[in-house]
């Protein structure tokens, strides 16, 4: 399969989970990731959307532990990012994201998490083919970079480009993977 017939294949496979299953799922990938990770201070999160592992009881937990938080825009084909405050200060944007009102020039974090369609057991990953995560991930710096996936969208190898940035690890409810 090419990337293009593979976005579709998983996009739709997501899509059909229920909204309990999302739930449960995500609520497990959540407390391995705080398990191994809880205890960095600048966070570069995702704001969760169309079935995408959950990341708001994540974001709520940083924020009460005084963590620096912060989500991505998208403006005009470029990846930007913004500190979260609160859930009341966000905005919708066209891709129906909820995410900081202020782009913010920081360029070094602590952990970047980041979502995806499809993901290898190499940690590489599939996201929709902006580019949006490949560009950011080559331009930060980052202890650690980490994929939140459902076991399901793992497969043994996805099709790879050079441009395609490389995870550390990816955290699904039922493996954990890379890290070596």
């Amino acid at each position: 399969m090419n990337k293009n017939e593979l976005r579709k294949r998983f996009k739709d496979l997501r899509s059909n989970m229920s909204d309990l299953e999302v739930r449960k799922k995500s609520k497990v990938i959540v407390d391995k990731f705080l398990s191994m990770h809880g205890n960095y201070e600048k966070y570069l999160l995702y704001y969760s959307f169309n079935n995408e592992v959950r990341t708001i009881e994540l974001i709520s937990h940083l924020r009460k532990e005084k963590k620096k938080i912060y989500l991505p825009i998208l403006h005009d084909d470029e990846f930007y990012v913004g500190e979260f405050t609160d859930f009341s200060e966000m905005n919708e944007n066209v891709y129906g994201i909820f995410e900081p009102t202020e782009k913010l020039n920081v360029c070094e974090f602590d952990v970047v998490v980041v979502p995806g369609l499809a993901f290898d057991e190499e940690c590489y990953r599939l996201g929709f083919g902006k580019g949006y995560y490949d560009r950011f991930l080559k331009s930060v710096k980052r202890k650690i970079c980490v994929g939140f996936a459902y076991d399901f969208q793992v497969v043994k190898k996805l099709p790879v480009d050079n441009h395609d940035e490389k995870l550390d690890l990816i955290i699904t409810e039922k493996r954990i993977l890379g890290g070596e």
